[in-house]
């Protein structure tokens, strides 16, 4: 064995023994035991491969910040420029996770972009810089807002959408326009899946449906961790209050 993650993360002595197999008489000692405990456990940690998604939030004039700032939420502590636990102790995952996330916020153009409520906010990179890389995401996080009715959909936005959609891995879409899909209406649903597309109702429910998909990434373990810390009640799929309070049921 010699992949130099695994090895780093060994002491002197365990790491000649590791290579060379070599049978050292301190191996019967109590410290030594506790250094090979040690040792097995970062070695299991490294053998399992993060892989890092990119997900690109759409941000257009007119957008329900909380759309997609409520999933970013939960996601944002798997970013991969973030070290775990570096911030917060208790996010020092284990076990590790399967996968973690570069977020690029995208806009149609470089200035700052005016939600429904809140803060402007400026987009990394320009929907145009995108298509002319020709560059694939991962994941598709698409908000809702008034902005995303369809008189007001930006053309570059539904231009990147469509070059986008077929390589995705993955589409969330809180509250936003359904008008590229057919759909089936279901009244009490908080969220539902259809294969890779992930559809919440709106808003809160955002973060309910990102909270299942972080399980359905990463295990329950880790979207528990999370759902904790963020101090998410986390609905179910079918478990929309609201059904009721909007007369849908």
């Amino acid at each position: 064995m010699s992949n130099p993650q695994l090895i780093e993360s060994l002491c002197e002595e365990c790491t000649i023994s590791l290579i060379f197999e070599a049978d050292f008489a301190h191996s019967r000692s109590v410290d030594h035991l506790i250094h090979r405990r040690r040792c097995n456990q970062s070695i299991h940690a490294a053998s399992i491969m993060t892989t890092t998604l990119k997900i690109a939030v759409c941000l257009f004039p007119l957008v329900t910040a909380s759309d997609y700032q409520g999933p970013i939420d939960l996601l944002g502590f798997l970013d991969k420029n973030m070290a775990p636990g570096s911030h917060f102790p208790e996010l020092d995952f284990n076990p590790t996770p399967k996968h973690n996330f570069e977020i690029i916020y995208l806009a149609s153009t470089k200035d700052s972009v005016k939600p429904d409520a809140g803060p402007r906010v400026v987009g990394d990179e320009t929907y145009e810089d995108i298509l002319k890389k020709k560059e694939q995401f991962d994941i598709l996080l698409i908000p809702g807002g008034s902005g995303a009715t369809p008189p007001l959909v930006q053309p570059v936005l539904l231009e990147f959408l469509k070059f986008q959609a077929s390589g995705a891995k993955y589409i969330l879409k809180v509250q936003a326009s359904t008008h590229l899909q057919a759909i089936t209406w279901v009244a009490k649903a908080r969220w539902v899946v259809d294969g890779n597309v992930w559809s919440a109702s709106g808003v809160t429910a955002g973060s309910d449906m990102v909270y299942a998909f972080l399980e359905h990434l990463n295990g329950e373990k880790i979207a528990t961790t999370l759902r904790g810390f963020v101090e998410l009640s986390g609905k179910q799929e079918g478990d929309d209050e609201f059904a009721e309070f909007y007369g849908l049921i």
